[in-house]
């Protein structure tokens, strides 16, 4: 069902851009799109760290390449599970031995340390499993 809305809301949103022609729908038109690319790279990270988290409690760790672990692990539907929806590479953030540990998307401008930056944390201060977002 999100994978569905995910896919139309972008396409009305550039219909309606492409047939008023002004900037504005331009505008709003690319903001719609921004928000459903920013929703679903959060949703995709949620899916990964609970993967991550799952395989810690299993006594593993996780490996240092987390594009590669995130190829191995996560079935993505035809998609790179790798990259995030911009094409960027996961990162994390962090030491699974020291937490606070993150999953890391760089964002829309691809550049890691701007303001546009995903984080997602997988173990708190406390090596606790919490969903806060950073």
């Amino acid at each position: 069902m999100i994978s569905m809305i995910g896919k139309m809301i972008p396409m009305i949103a550039l219909m309606a851009a492409m047939g008023g022609g002004s900037e504005e729908l331009t505008k709003i038109g690319q903001e719609m799109i921004d928000m459903v690319q920013e929703f679903r790279t959060r949703a995709e990270m949620s899916g990964l760290v609970k993967v991550m988290r799952l395989d810690i409690l299993d006594g593993k760790r996780i490996s240092r390449d987390i594009v590669k672990y995130a190829r191995e692990n996560i079935d993505s539907q035809g998609a790179d599970p790798g990259l995030d929806v911009w094409g960027g590479k996961w990162k994390t953030d962090g030491s699974q031995s020291r937490p606070p540990y993150f999953l890391v998307s760089c964002g829309a401008d691809t550049k890691c340390g701007t303001d546009d930056d995903i984080y997602v944390q997988v173990v708190d201060e406390e090596g606790r499993f919490q969903s806060r977002v950073k």
